[in-house]
């Protein structure tokens, strides 16, 4: 399943995610995965709006990296 991860900069700082199920001081990247025929780009930017109430200016691609399950 395709997935989208956003490095998020508000302000000057880093916004990460924050969920109460996990363990005590672990925060992560705002992720999503990616609707049927969306683009990743958009995709991002709808992430951060659901995730974090924010209206992104902005996405630039940083890299891809394949994920395989063994």
């Amino acid at each position: 399943a395709p997935v989208v991860a956003a490095l998020v900069e508000y302000r000057g700082a880093v916004v990460l995610a924050r969920n109460h199920a996990w363990a005590a001081g672990a925060f992560g990247l705002i992720t999503g995965f990616l609707e049927r025929d969306e683009d990743p780009a958009l995709a991002v930017l709808r992430e951060v709006k659901e995730e974090l109430d924010l209206d992104a200016s902005s996405a630039t691609l940083i890299g891809v990296y394949p994920f395989t399950r063994k």
